[in-house]
């Protein structure tokens, strides 16, 4: 199936309406599960794996069973270090510390996103280009530069 990289829809207005608090001493617990190779569902910007597009709230719910599994890796993802929210030319940007699982054995296609604190809610999903393997060593996942053409969340 596919994953499309994509800031959530649901998620779009839930900014505005200060649903998301990203502040990196007060702000909610965000964490990133990993969508394993040949994911069985469709992930992008509108709904994850199950329901209807552009219906619904898009959580870690809808991963199933195309969570990762595997040496290393917990089910739920890891947590993330938020860092404050900044202006970047005209975008607001925010950006995480990388993660790494150590020691892992597993594959993944990509990840999504999700508030861990506000109903497991997904913020967004990320098409690592390929499956990406890590067989008994570290899987890093590396962040972008915290910049308004790359950062991993930004609001231009």
């Amino acid at each position: 199936m596919a994953i499309t990289t994509a800031f959530c829809v649901s998620a779009k207005p839930e900014m505005m309406t200060a649903v998301w608090d990203l502040t990196a001493t007060t702000g909610d617990a965000l964490k990133v599960a990993l969508i394993k190779a040949t994911p069985t569902g469709t992930y992008d910007a509108n709904i994850t794996n199950a329901g209807t597009p552009g219906t619904g709230t898009p959580s870690t719910s809808n991963l199933g069973t195309d969570e990762v599994s595997g040496t290393g890796y917990t089910s739920g993802g890891a947590a993330l270090t938020n860092i404050t929210p900044v202006i970047n030319g005209t975008a607001g940007v925010g950006d995480f510390p990388d993660v790494t699982w150590a020691s892992a054995s597993f594959s993944a296609d990509g990840c999504m996103i999700y508030n861990s604190t506000g109903g497991n809610r997904a913020l967004s999903i990320h098409d690592f280009g390929g499956t990406k393997t890590a067989s008994g060593g570290n899987f890093v996942l590396q962040f972008p530069a915290a910049d308004s053409s790359n950062a991993i969340v930004r609001l231009a």
